[in-house]
């Protein structure tokens, strides 16, 4: 049976960040609306912000596939919407990778994209879910034994929640193509715990009071194998008396027309435990209280290192646009 590598970016979107599980308290981990100029207001206010990143890749150790990157954005557009009369916000997103594959002697040309879109509620309501949708037209490096190839997926998630239940739709181009069936799956009781929406657990994080010492897990649903994974985010442990936990960020960043140079920034680990393991990503947030342009808790770098020593992924933000 084929397995993913997860080789680029676009599939680490849709794959690893689906996940599962919970371990905490709602109380613990949110600690302010740090993506609102108002960082006290829990309820829906006014929001309207685009965020660029430039994404950058390493090759690895792995001599068996090489991968070119030639161009890749990311964009955000956070903004304050409604969704079947509830005023909320939403999330677009928008992911682009455009390159080329070697393997075993052959190049394969990548112009992938996801597209998301979420509606979800303010802090007071733990940022719970209305809806999400993901497209998805992206290549993903897949083995069968030591043979590797790469393959190209075509589909659409659908995720309708009501007040216990979510449901998933899976449409895919070719159902012959996918393990996963295409058609609904209900999953019953999803708000037991502290639950995030897959499209907006990077959004999420803006919300959590982050320290040098923060650990925290979440329910979430992994909709492309049908299981619930365990997701954990923590702060790394010190390695030495130095705290390795926050660190200032050399950046390339316009925020509202004005140079920023460097971003002191909490230092977040990733951990993912499911079908699809083996990669490692490195979040960095920027702290609201420490920097003088005031970013709020912004996601400003993302490092993504990739299963079979293939090389590592990284985001790194740009612009950010706020009205």
């Amino acid at each position: 049976m084929k397995k993913f590598i997860v080789l680029t970016l676009t599939t680490i979107l849709c794959v690893a960040l689906l996940t599962g599980c919970m371990a905490t308290t709602t109380a613990s981990i949110f600690g302010g609306s740090y993506f609102l100029r108002d960082y006290e207001t829990m309820g829906v206010s006014n929001l309207d912000e685009t965020t660029t990143y430039k994404l950058s890749f390493t090759k690895g150790d792995n001599t068996s596939v090489d991968f070119t990157l030639e161009n890749g954005t990311y964009t955000t557009h956070a903004y304050t919407s409604e969704y079947n009369g509830v005023k909320c916000y939403r999330l677009d997103t928008a992911l682009s990778v455009k390159g080329s594959y070697a393997i075993g002697g052959e190049t394969t040309p990548v112009d992938d994209s996801i597209l998301t879109t979420a509606y979800f509620l303010g802090v007071e309501n733990a940022l719970k879910p209305l809806f999400s949708e993901r497209t998805v037209k992206a290549h993903s490096v897949t083995t069968d034994g030591n043979q590797y190839s790469a393959e190209y997926y075509d589909y659409k998630l659908t995720t309708v929640y009501d007040d216990k239940t979510a449901t998933v739709t899976f449409t895919p181009d070719d159902p012959a193509k996918y393990s996963l069936q295409a058609g609904e799956t209900v999953y019953k009781d999803v708000f037991k715990n502290t639950y995030f929406d897959n499209e907006t657990l990077l959004f999420a994080v803006r919300s959590f009071k982050l320290s040098t010492s923060f650990s925290a897990s979440f329910d979430s649903i992994d909709t492309i194998s049908k299981t619930k994974r365990t997701l954990s985010l923590t702060a790394p442990a010190s390695s030495n008396s130095a705290s390795t936990t926050k660190e200032t960020l050399t950046v390339d960043l316009t925020s509202g027309g004005e140079k920023i140079n460097s971003v002191e920034a909490y230092k977040l680990n990733l951990m993912i435990s499911g079908t699809f393991t083996g990669s490692t990503i490195e979040l960095y947030y920027s702290d609201p209280e420490a920097n003088a342009k005031k970013l709020g808790q912004q996601l400003i770098k993302m490092k993504v290192s990739l299963p079979s020593s293939v090389g590592a992924y990284t985001y790194g933000i740009s612009s950010i646009t706020s009205y």
